[in-house]
């Protein structure tokens, strides 16, 4: 039984970073260049001039600062490029100001937001009965329109609560992502019923 129990924890762990490596929304990008749809969103994100928590953020960073929390964003995200790619890909989308990645931890809350050298990056928990039923199958889905949608749906309430930080408290803004992720998990019980 003891076997059994460290040889399930051991495959569960693998799955998540199996999980974590597959970490942009749809597959449309090389795996050297940005994520089409990430890129676009950022072109009208970058195009808007309210105020954030983000820029405020990140002015009080070095670009150094930035590009090396953006490399290793990437090397979290983006596991199979090597160092030099890693690199130019920073270079490329360190001025993003809205990003997703996977990240994976207990409980209901099914999103969480950081801030990431210029951009506040949406985190999807992969342990969450949302990746499970919904953003996974959108993602192993042959058709990437459905998971580029909900990339887009994510980015625009992450861009939206960044927004938000600079007049409401943080605790406000955690308190519905709480409240959202208690009703996501309660309510996906009637998918596929």
């Amino acid at each position: 039984m003891e076997l059994n129990r460290n040889l399930g924890e051991q495959i569960n762990s693998m799955m998540r970073v199996i999980k974590k490596r597959r970490a942009g929304i749809g597959t449309t990008s090389k795996p050297s260049e940005p994520n089409p749809v990430i890129d676009i969103v950022n072109e009208d994100v970058s195009n808007d001039t309210t105020e954030t928590s983000s820029d405020t953020e990140a002015a009080g960073k070095s670009e150094d600062e930035k590009l090396t929390e953006r490399r290793e964003f990437l090397k979290d995200t983006r596991p199979e490029l090597d160092d030099d790619r890693i690199k130019r890909l920073a270079e490329a989308t360190v001025n993003y100001k809205v990003d997703l990645k996977k990240g994976d931890w207990p409980g209901d809350i099914f999103l969480d937001v950081e801030m990431i050298a210029n951009a506040a990056v949406g985190v999807i928990n992969t342990r969450s009965p949302y990746y499970k039923k919904f953003w996974q199958h959108l993602e192993d889905a042959e058709d990437k329109s459905g998971i580029d949608a909900l990339g887009i749906f994510t980015m625009a309430y992450v861009r939206t609560e960044d927004e938000l930080r600079r007049t409401h408290d943080d605790r406000i803004l955690e308190e519905l992502r709480n409240r959202w992720g208690f009703w996501v998990s309660k309510l996906l019980k009637h998918v596929g019923e």
